[in-house]
């Protein structure tokens, strides 16, 4: 063995000597000459926006250096830049020298690469760029939830005038269905994110858009729109019926309130959580879908028992209203009452002391049409009788005909469209004509939803939007009520915006 090793040394060194001594004839090449095109230019970081198009273009974004263009094919692609645990995705985007793509990337950080080969000698170059994609700039502004071809999405418009349109599309996470209704939480929502090494990690204090559809329940991350959750990971245990109809958040609580399938759920909001529902609140109910809430419950109505009630997050019943009638022109009780819900509208969200809304009721002895003007008072109980007027609504009266109903944000009156109209409706006795025409939209548009936004603890906003429909898309008008519980409308909107799709619902975000 020694001997051998001794002969290898040897032979290796005469090869080495052999090497150094060679004068032989050998043609070289340079690099450029194996490779002559070349790369340059191309910035090293780019931030671009979810639903842009990201242009790059030969001569004027970059340089392309060769001597034979048509030696030559080009390649795009994209891949994550960093992950947990997995290998990255490559996804071709492109094949022509110039790249024009429509970003239809999450937010996050990608790595884009160019790459040229040359199809005679079967070599290629390549030169990567880190892009940074960020989610449309969603902050406060109003939020016009539609749907298309089968799919909700929401177009969102800055308090500046600027549009946002389609600001789901991008990222492909429209979400099934026709548009219910969505929701903005600014704090305490909780998820439990799956690490790719099989970890969990619970991200706390999120702000969160909930968006309900005839056929899905999605959370979104508000500040980069990453999906939290889809309905069937919303609850703790899915229903066997998706069904999403209402959602709300009862003031400074942030207990989330919600209805499936005439059925409520909740997540208590003042201690930590997973920011999953629990199990309805058990006994035979037909939940009316509609909220108000105060400053931790919902009052709602159960249409089988037809009663109202109180609902409390993490509360397994509903709490019935004790206190009677505190005169005899209201209902004696609000328990068993011999009154079937028409329809029920809730008036501004997240007031700290209580909410108001609107009941249309038809009493099941006499057939009369009743309007029931409520609040929902928080006073260091939550039983308190939530009537405040009960009167018969004349049988002459546009209201009975109403195809969207809305409260103000207080006073005693109604809104209501029918087709392109809208009205107010007076709710007292002794008048002679309690409807009021307050608007007439263009022929070919229908009022879709109705909403009295006013600010409180010390924002001095006072809106009402009027969202109707056409047969191109949808249009939104921002109208200014004369003052505070007064039922005129100045004339002429102050902002009108308009989009694709069916429009459902509009909401207004603020800091709060």
């Amino acid at each position: 063995m020694r001997t051998t090793n001794i002969l290898l040394c040897l032979a290796a060194l005469l090869l080495s000597v052999s090497c150094i001594d060679d004068k032989g004839n050998y043609d070289y090449e340079n690099s450029e000459s194996v490779m002559p095109v070349s790369i340059s230019g191309l910035a090293q970081d780019t931030t671009i926006q979810q639903g842009s198009t990201f242009t790059l273009e030969v001569g004027k974004h970059f340089k392309v250096n060769n001597d034979d263009p048509s030696r030559y094919t080009y390649e795009w692609s994209i891949t994550e830049a960093t992950t947990a645990g997995f290998l990255p995705t490559r996804t071709y985007i492109g094949k022509e020298e110039n790249l024009n793509y429509p970003v239809k990337l999450a937010a996050g950080e990608w790595t884009l690469t160019f790459q040229v080969w040359d199809k005679q000698k079967d070599l290629y170059v390549k030169a990567q760029t880190h892009l940074n994609v960020v989610a449309s700039p969603l902050d406060n502004g109003w939020y016009v939830l539609k749907d298309q071809d089968g799919y909700t999405d929401f177009d969102y418009i800055t308090n500046s005038g600027k549009m946002y349109p389609n600001v789901l599309a991008p990222s492909e996470q429209r979400v099934r269905g026709e548009a219910v209704k969505m929701i903005y939480q600014n704090e305490r929502y909780y998820h439990v994110q799956k690490n790719a090494d099989g970890t969990s990690t619970t991200l706390t204090n999120q702000k969160a858009l909930h968006i309900l559809t005839t056929k899905d329940f999605c959370t979104f991350n508000a500040k980069d729109l990453q999906l939290f959750k889809s309905f069937n990971d919303e609850f703790y245990s899915a229903p066997t019926v998706c069904a999403p109809q209402d959602i709300d958040i009862s003031g400074f609580a942030m207990n989330v309130f919600l209805i499936n399938n005439n059925q409520i759920h909740s997540i208590y909001g003042m201690s930590n959580n997973i920011g999953k529902f629990a199990a309805p609140v058990v006994g035979d109910l037909d939940i009316y879908p509609c909220m108000i809430n105060n400053a931790m419950y919902e009052l709602v109505f159960d249409r089988k028992s037809h009663s109202f009630f109180s609902a409390r997050a993490g509360g397994t019943t509903l709490t019935p209203f004790t206190d009677p009638a505190p005169n005899s022109s209201l209902p004696a009780s609000v328990s068993n009452m011999p009154y079937d819900m028409i329809k029920m509208c809730a008036g501004q969200g997240r007031n700290y002391s209580g909410d108001y809304g609107f009941a249309l009721m038809k009493g099941v002895n006499d057939g009369k049409t009743y309007l029931a003007h409520l609040r929902y008072d928080y006073s260091g109980t939550y039983s308190t009788y939530p009537i405040m007027t009960f009167l018969e609504v004349p049988s002459n009266s546009g209201l009975l005909n109403n195809e969207c109903i809305a409260c103000p944000a207080s006073g005693e009156f109604i809104y209501y469209s029918i087709g392109n109209k809208l009205y107010t409706y007076t709710n007292a006795s002794g008048i002679d004509q309690r409807d009021h025409l307050q608007l007439t939209l263009p022929e070919g548009e229908k009022i879709s939803y109705i909403f009295n936004y006013r600010g409180a603890y010390g924002n001095n906003y006072n809106y009402l939007a009027v969202l109707s429909n056409t047969t191109t898309g949808w249009k939104l008008r921002i109208y200014e009520p004369e003052g505070v519980d007064i039922e005129e409308i100045k004339p002429e909107p102050i902002g009108t915006y308009s989009g694709t799709g069916t429009g459902r619902y509009v909401m207004y975000r603020t800091n709060m």
